[in-house]
């Protein structure tokens, strides 16, 4: 866009309760473009920006939370219908819309579409990864009597295939995203760059590596796809090996009763070796990192977690999958470890080789410094003023 132009943007996106996850993600993403486009202002039920507004928000919800899968189709149309409806009001003030990923914006994507709006569309999360179906498969797979786990996937990948051809732009979380995205099967549409940051002023390094104990972490959503169940698995094989290792399971979910089950088969002292905290703060989650020497994140496929680069920032060394954006920032053993899958016997492996690796605390150093070169608030109001400027 004319850089000399005053710039007015709408962020759709979806409601998250206030926490961690997709949460700071949004939360983020405000932050960035309040600068970027100067003022914001938060529009829910009610569209009616202040005076001088360069930024609203646009987060329709529905507090009908259904269980049966029919009916939670039925609340995304709703909230899909609100949000076209909030949009539509808005639409005179408004010439770029930003969407966060999702299909369930498809109708409020047609609408801005229709008014000939500039459409930015961030990808985050799994959306646009290739294992994107496999994880949809394993979510999905106990709903509709059995069947959910084939129809789904199908289903969403085909409403965000016309979402990426709506959009004017596609907006990635890092490199790696873009590539998978194969921009040549949308039109050739441009794909930016579009990491977000980590506020190093909360996420800091407060213990030396040296200094902790051989603690292992895992941080986040206790699902199937997050390869939590393989995980729990693997501490009983590295607990035969390693006596000197602690883990600390941080999260919720519904993969927690079977995961827990496995720790039947982890015998006397041992089983204190395990610590399940639940669900973290997102103000107190620093000082399980500072406490932490290594945190393991074994999914089935991935964004750009906030969580590796959070512990990145503050000196924990990282264990992942190379799912998503994460080979973006880790490079096996420079600024980090990949591991192959996330069978439990890889995990034990992996887990295994990194705490008798010497040179842990230079690998450390490494990844803060690549947090704090490519992951400032300051470089991504630079990423997305370019994404802006690069709007006709």
């Amino acid at each position: 866009m004319d850089k000399g132009r005053s710039t007015r943007l709408c962020l759709v996106t979806s409601h998250f309760e206030q926490g961690r996850g997709g949460y700071i993600l949004v939360r983020n993403l405000i932050r960035v473009l309040e600068s970027v486009a100067a003022e914001r202002d938060v529009i829910r039920k009610k569209p009616g920006a202040a005076k001088g507004s360069r930024l609203q928000l646009v987060v329709a919800d529905c507090k009908f939370a259904p269980a049966w899968m029919m009916l939670r189709v039925v609340r995304v149309i709703i909230v899909q219908l609100k949000n076209t409806y909030m949009l539509l009001r808005l639409s005179r003030n408004v010439p770029v819309v930003f969407f966060t990923s999702g299909p369930s914006f498809f109708l409020p994507m047609l609408m801005a579409k229709l008014l000939r709006k500039k459409i930015v569309y961030f990808i985050s999360g799994l959306t646009g990864s290739r294992a994107t179906r496999q994880v949809t498969r394993l979510i999905y797979k106990h709903t509709l009597f059995g069947i959910g786990g084939s129809i789904f996937p199908l289903l969403l990948s085909g409403m965000e295939r016309i979402n990426y051809n709506l959009a004017d732009i596609l907006v990635a979380e890092s490199e790696g995203l873009a590539r998978q995205i194969e921009s040549g099967k949308y039109g050739g549409k441009p794909i930016a760059n579009g990491a977000l940051f980590v506020d190093t002023e909360a996420f800091t390094l407060k213990t030396e590596l040296s200094k902790r104990t051989n603690t292992v972490g895992y941080f986040g959503a206790l699902t199937e796809y997050k390869g939590v169940v393989n995980l729990f698995k693997a501490i009983s094989l590295i607990l035969k090996q390693r006596d000197d290792v602690r883990f600390v399971i941080g999260g919720e979910g519904p993969a927690l009763a079977e995961a827990e089950k496995y720790l039947g088969g982890i015998q006397g002292a041992q089983y204190s070796k395990v610590t399940i905290v639940g669900k973290i703060a997102h103000e107190t989650m620093v000082d399980f990192l500072n406490e932490s020497k290594l945190v393991v994140l074994p999914s089935y496929g991935e964004g750009l977690p906030n969580i590796v680069l959070e512990a990145m920032a503050c000196g924990v060394v990282i264990l992942a999958t190379p799912v998503g954006g994460v080979p973006d920032v880790i490079i096996d053993g420079e600024t980090g470890f990949i591991m192959q899958d996330n069978s439990p016997e890889c995990i034990a492996e992996n887990i295994i080789r990194v705490l008798a690796n010497p040179d842990l605390e230079e690998i450390s150093g490494n990844a803060r410094v690549l947090i704090e070169k490519e992951f400032t608030y300051e470089k991504a109001i630079e990423r997305f003023g370019n994404i802006l400027d690069s709007l006709k």
